[in-house]
């Protein structure tokens, strides 16, 4: 089981999924930002065009500031024993973007469901960071289920990852939960990311602090009760 669930976080560190598992703490309420359809043309644009892509998700983001707003869809493909998940980003019918967000391994006797949600996270006053939510799910004995959060700000055109990780992971005996939060730790008017991690049991909550980097990352030194 340990096996199965670590193979699955490590294929996954692109992935993610919401169930809450029997006598789990639940899953904080996140609103989807209202969906919009992209135009027709993003699959050509992408280029997949010729293999059968699924769209998980749409909707406008607006970024704030001077960025402009651009439509985000995340599109999803069978490619061999993977599936392949990406973040694309139009404007009009100009492509600013594809980054990849999941590749993750459902050949065999592997049945993993694919989802994702798109919302908003105000990261400074006028600034909107996107969050996207991809989520994984495999169904049977073992009930493994993973959820990954990519968060964006727009530099002019081009899109910033921001932060990657797992929020939620676990199986039907056992949940791992983060609710992430934007705060001004340090009293000096920086928003930083405030991340509160919960175990399914009797173990006390973690909280981690993530501090924006030159590089636009948000990056801490505390250790994850997911890196265990």
């Amino acid at each position: 089981m340990a096996r199965s669930l670590a193979c699955l976080l490590l294929l996954f560190f692109a992935a993610g999924c919401a169930v809450t598992p029997p006598g789990s703490r639940p899953a904080p309420r996140l609103e989807p930002l209202p969906p919009a359809e992209p135009p027709r043309s993003i699959v050509d644009l992408v280029g997949w065009r010729d293999d059968h892509p699924f769209l998980l998700a749409s909707a406008v983001w607006e970024p704030g500031g001077s960025a402009r707003r651009v439509q985000a869809a995340v599109l999803e493909r069978v490619s061999g024993d993977h599936k392949e998940v990406v973040l694309a980003m139009v404007e009009g019918d100009r492509l600013v973007a594809v980054l990849p967000l999941a590749n993750i391994l459902v050949g065999g006797r592997q049945r993993r469901i694919v989802g994702a949600l798109l919302t908003q996270l105000d990261v400074g006053p006028s600034n909107r960071a996107l969050r996207v939510d991809v989520r994984t799910f495999e169904s049977g004995e073992a009930q493994l289920f993973a959820v990954k959060t990519t968060l964006l700000a727009m530099e002019g055109d081009r899109p910033v990852r921001m932060l990657d990780r797992l929020v939620e992971s676990g199986d039907k005996l056992r949940d791992r939960r983060a609710d992430v939060a934007v705060k001004d730790v340090d009293g000096d008017g920086t928003p930083e990311l405030v991340v509160d991690e919960h175990e399914s049991g009797s173990a006390p909550a973690h909280t981690l602090v993530y501090r924006r980097g030159p590089d636009g990352r948000y990056v801490t030194k505390d250790r994850s009760i997911f890196d265990e």
